[in-house]
């Protein structure tokens, strides 16, 4: 008799541990673990980031934003670097996710960027001050995450001096910033410029497209870009697109120091082919100068969103 009871109390333990084991185990496919903020973010249609890309005719580009638009050919090789750089970022974003093992993956429509390139444009009062265009209007109705604006090329054809573009430009920014005094915005400086080419090649005349100064551009503009910047402001950042794009190669940091040294050399042929492959008319980018500057921006922009 006491044997039977001893195994009877251990068939007891014996099932009550398979219940317990059944029961944890019945639990465990309930237990829902919640899914990184990053990835969540992604779980609602409706999430956007939006970016505003304010500017002239070097943001504009080529103007294959305008949908239904056939590209004018005086623009046709110019690229765009608003759209390069949402293609770059979605790229980020969907190595993000990957990486994280998210369920619930960015959509395209979820990253948006706006073209609000004006060509011509400038940031001081001119006949066509860019506070003062449709484009700009615009770019005040969209609730953006983030705005970027890259002006400062064609102040440089009446160029004052750094205080007077320096000042517009923060008035721009408290323009921008009207309803959202935290609304990040990233400060770029212009590219450089260079004599345009294919004139000097058939006239001899070493002088730029458009009355643009390439000197102030190199030696005034990128500097009042970055004083513009309000010390202590956490929302206002710099990016040194001159800068970067001098030294992203062997090729950019000599066309520089050429021009710096010789204002307008004779000697301008030699750099004839160098300075067509990166700015078509010696400002205006090709595609190749839009794609560097997109990735420039755009890994900076991706930074600072926490995209990588």
């Amino acid at each position: 008799m006491v044997k039977l009871r001893t195994a009877a109390t251990h068939l007891s333990v014996i099932i009550v541990l398979l219940a317990a084991i059944h029961l944890l185990l019945g639990n465990k496919k309930q237990i829902i673990v919640p899914e990184d903020p990053w990835c969540d973010q992604w779980r609602d249609p409706e999430h956007r980031i939006v970016i505003s890309c304010l500017g002239d005719s070097i943001t504009f580009g080529d103007g294959s934003h305008h949908v239904g638009i056939p590209v004018k050919a005086s623009r046709a090789g110019r690229g765009n670097f608003p759209m390069a750089m949402h293609g770059m970022m979605m790229k980020a974003l969907l190595r993000n996710a990957r990486e994280l093992r998210c369920a619930n993956s960015p959509k395209n429509e979820q990253l948006v960027v706006h073209n609000f390139g004006v060509p011509g444009a400038t940031l001081t009062p001119s006949s066509l001050q860019y506070e003062m265009t449709e484009e700009f209007r615009k770019a005040l109705t969209v609730e953006a995450t983030l705005v970027i604006i890259m002006l400062g090329t064609n102040d440089s054809r009446e160029w004052l001096n750094e205080t007077h573009f320096m000042t517009h430009y923060q008035r721009l920014v408290r323009s921008v910033r009207r309803d959202n005094s935290k609304l990040p915005v990233m400060v770029l400086s212009p590219p450089p410029c260079y004599p345009e080419s294919a004139l000097f090649l058939k006239t001899g005349k070493c002088k730029p497209v458009f009355g643009i100064n390439c000197d102030v551009v190199r030696r005034d503009v990128s500097n009042a870009c970055r004083r513009a910047v309000v010390e202590g402001d956490p929302f206002m950042m710099f990016i040194d697109v001159f800068g970067s794009l001098v030294n992203s190669s062997a090729t950019r940091r000599n066309l520089d120091d050429h021009f710096r040294q010789n204002r307008c050399p004779s000697k301008l042929a030699r750099h004839t082919d160098s300075i067509i492959s990166l700015f078509s008319d010696g400002v205006h980018p090709t595609q190749v100068t839009s794609h560097q500057i997109a990735d420039i921006v755009s890994v900076r922009v991706s930074q600072y969103l926490g995209v990588i």
